[in-house]
């Protein structure tokens, strides 16, 4: 019982700091599931948080936006978290890799050209499935930024396409005009 109350009272180590550098990473993360254990914090929300607040400010933020974008996705644990996280620094897995994203990316615009697109929520999650990707492939250089709007475009079905392409235009012409 004694030992058990000394162990109590032990100072908590703070939490992982992450450096900002790719190659500390996968260190990083893992840390943060570690204290999280030794915490007796394993949810992914927690985990998550726990990440983001070590976090430099930018990647901290940058990591934020991540999460609420990927509430879109399936499946949401600390496994994803990790993979969606990695994903923004190329240098850490190898560049054969890309395929796979350029693949997963397309399937995901081929898949979204097929569906019906029918609601305002319907594209609003289509658009933040889309930044997540594209975002990806653009922090791998196998995408450029300026590709971003045909790429969009090219996701929708052809009738939301088509509307979107309208007030699009009708838009640059007020600005024209």
């Amino acid at each position: 019982m004694e030992e058990a109350r000394r162990w109590s009272r032990a100072p908590l180590k703070p939490h992982p700091e992450f450096s900002g550098q790719a190659w500390d990473l996968p260190g990083y993360l893992e840390d943060v599931a570690e204290h999280g254990k030794a915490q007796w914090t394993m949810d992914t929300l927690s985990l998550v948080q726990l990440a983001i607040d070590g976090a430099p400010p930018r990647v901290g933020r940058l990591w934020t936006y991540l999460v609420a974008s990927a509430s879109i996705l399936e499946q949401w644990d600390w496994d994803n978290f990790k993979a969606l996280v990695t994903l923004q620094y190329p240098e850490i897995e190898p560049i054969e890799d890309v395929r796979d994203y350029f693949d997963e990316f397309y399937a995901f615009l081929d898949e979204s050209r097929r569906s019906e697109l029918s609601s305002v929520p319907a594209l609003g999650a289509y658009l933040r499935h889309f930044q997540v990707l594209f975002l990806a492939m653009v922090t791998r250089n196998a995408l450029e930024l300026s590709h971003r709007a045909q790429l969009f475009l090219r996701g929708l079905p052809p009738h939301v396409e088509l509307e979107v392409s309208r007030r699009l235009a009708s838009r640059r012409l007020l600005r024209i005009g």
